[in-house]
């Protein structure tokens, strides 16, 4: 085994997005997979046959000791859970290892490092023809971040992951902003259009009035002090006019 691989059955982005960045921090660990409902989990991990499943358990409504009876290789399994004080209880049902869904890098490692050292202590013994290979001591290493691709959208208790391409424009609408993708659905996230713009990549996002942020990839013209995007007309305030003008002009 050369890398530790790692299958992900979670529903909040947040916690997504936080494990694939702290993946990116070890060169020994590949994610095979992200499930978002149990039927396809369970329909593929037979077949992936990964290390590690790490399981959030808010959205987990199956017996974990009947997946490890079933598998012939049944993954490490961490649970995600705010439920500390029933971490016995979890442990005696078949869980490796259970984490805080605010979890750091700290946690995180520590738990891989476990992982691996049972994984290696269990490797079969050299003269077995049908060994496989055995793992790989941990590689840690803290990399630069890569530029993100998506802003995380929260509203109330919702929260959507939402990538910085598939965003066509933002409206202030009272103390909440409406996000309308691609595809003409609407989104909402609890922030100002100031905050939210910090967020956003200065080269492809722009305001063009006191109440909207565009993507500057999905202008198709402008206009008589017009912005003409798929589906919509903003005017083009003289506030913010150069600046975009600027930026046509580079492109």
């Amino acid at each position: 085994m050369n890398k530790l691989k790692c299958t992900l059955y979670i529903k909040s982005a947040e916690i997504e997005s936080r494990i694939l960045e702290y993946v990116r921090n070890f060169d020994t660990i590949e994610v095979l997979a992200i499930f978002k409902n149990e039927v396809e989990m369970l329909e593929k991990l037979t077949h992936l046959r990964p290390d590690v499943l790490f399981l959030d358990m808010s959205c987990a409504g199956f017996d974990v000791a009947d997946l490890l009876q079933i598998m012939t290789k049944p993954p490490f399994i961490v649970g995600i859970s705010p439920k500390m004080d029933i971490l016995k209880d979890y442990l005696d049902n078949g869980f490796f290892d259970v984490i805080r869904p605010e979890f750091t890098l700290t946690d995180f490692c520590r738990t891989i490092s476990k992982i691996i050292t049972i994984a290696t202590s269990l490797k079969p013994e050299p003269h077995d023809p049908t060994a496989a290979e055995s793992p790989v001591a941990l590689k840690y290493s803290v990399k630069t971040p890569l530029p993100k691709e998506h802003i995380i959208l929260k509203h109330h208790r919702d929260k959507t992951r939402l990538r910085y391409d598939d965003i066509l424009y933002i409206q202030n609408v009272g103390n909440v902003l409406k996000i309308i993708d691609i595809a003409g659905k609407p989104h909402y996230h609890t922030s100002t259009l100031v905050s939210i713009l910090k967020e956003l990549p200065f080269e492809h996002f722009a305001r063009v009035n006191k109440s909207i942020i565009v993507n500057c990839d999905k202008i198709e013209r402008v206009a008589n002090q017009n912005i003409y995007l798929k589906d919509a007309v903003f005017h083009l305030s003289r506030t913010y006019s150069i600046e975009l003008m600027e930026r046509f002009d580079k492109k």
